[in-house]
């Protein structure tokens, strides 16, 4: 969830994403231009209501019990988490499989996930 729409990677250039404390999540926000915030699952609310952060990575229904929907505006649905399956091993990560990843997430984000 996010305050302003992300329909490329592109578009997260900059943006303020929380990120679990995880560094699959903080690798992949950096790898697509954002600015990776770990905080904790506690502080989201607060965060985004204060623009601490600018958006949130988490599973619908952790988006859905914290309430983000009150906070936000657009809920990005970009398939970026199936994409590591497509990849093989976070370790074996480098920049041609960068540029996949990216690839990968602008087409969920036009198809909508």
């Amino acid at each position: 969830m996010t305050q302003t729409p992300v329909n490329t990677p592109d578009d997260l250039a900059g943006m303020r994403i929380r990120v679990p404390d995880n560094n699959l999540f903080i690798r992949s926000f950096s790898t697509l231009g954002a600015s990776p915030t770990p905080l904790p699952l506690g502080d989201l609310y607060a965060s985004l209501q204060q623009g601490v952060i600018d958006g949130a990575e988490n599973p619908l229904p952790v988006l859905a019990g914290s309430r983000t929907h009150e906070v936000t505006n657009y809920l990005n649905l970009t398939g970026h988490m199936t994409v590591y399956k497509s990849l093989g091993d976070w370790r074996r990560f480098n920049r041609r499989n960068a540029r996949r990843f990216k690839g990968h997430f602008y087409g969920n984000c036009r198809r909508g996930g």
